[in-house]
């Protein structure tokens, strides 16, 4: 098994860039994709690992693997199907450029609720 076969997702990866607004002295901010359909593993941390990073304050939720060293910097975005991931750390774990690891945060699906679906079967009556 190679490095490569594990790099089973892609992602787009998204910078900001600024430009000076001569018209008011401002500053516009756009998102640009700089790398489309980049190679990777997206892997969510169990509850238990989110905890601990939260403990530390941290809201690192998942971690993308890329095979290499692409440009990836903190601050940019991932653009993972229909999630974004914010880039939140750049580790190049063995430091001779063969995996660059990602520490993110995903934001949690909206759709999701936590209570309870409602029961396919009508609740009993009460007895009487």
């Amino acid at each position: 098994m190679t490095l490569a076969s594990l790099m089973v997702h892609t992602v787009t990866v998204s910078r900001v860039t600024r430009t000076f607004d001569a018209t008011d002295g401002g500053w516009t901010e756009a998102w640009n994709n700089v790398d489309v359909g980049r190679k990777c593993r997206v892997q969510p941390l169990s509850a238990l690992e989110i905890a601990r990073f939260e403990t530390m304050n941290s809201r690192v939720n998942c971690v993308v693997y890329f095979e290499g060293r692409p440009d990836v910097r903190f601050t940019d975005k991932l653009a993972f199907g229909d999630d974004s991931i914010e880039v939140l750390g750049v580790r190049d774990i063995d430091r001779l450029h063969r995996l660059l690891t990602i520490d993110g945060y995903m934001e949690p699906l909206a759709d999701i609720s936590l209570s309870p679906s409602p029961s396919p079967w009508p609740s009993p009556s009460p007895s009487p």
